[in-house]
């Protein structure tokens, strides 16, 4: 399941939860709705710029192989992590 089905599901949830005010044994029969409901507010949030963060190695510097080994390497690293260096995905597939 990709992380943008789960939070597809986890949204699903929290409005048929607050639809159904815990009666679960319900969920089946509304499910497409709430499946609907959930994809507006995912349509929503990527229309406002919302992405997901991913986890992932920093990038490789080409032009010096080895500063990953040197201690100045690792500060560089730790300095870019610091300054909220990241990788995102959209938080619509294909989107």
């Amino acid at each position: 399941m990709t992380r943008q089905e789960e939070l597809r599901e986890g949204i699903t949830k929290l409005v048929a939860d607050t639809a159904l005010d815990n009666q679960w044994h319900l969920v089946e029969q509304i499910k497409d709705y709430d499946y609907k409901r959930a994809d507006q507010i995912l349509s929503y949030l990527y229309s406002q710029g919302v992405v997901i963060k991913v986890d992932r190695e920093l990038p490789e510097i080409p032009f010096l192989p080895r500063i990953r080994q040197l201690e100045f390497g690792q500060i560089i690293q730790q300095d870019m992590l610091k300054a909220v260096f990241v990788a995102v995905e959209p938080l619509i597939e294909g989107g």
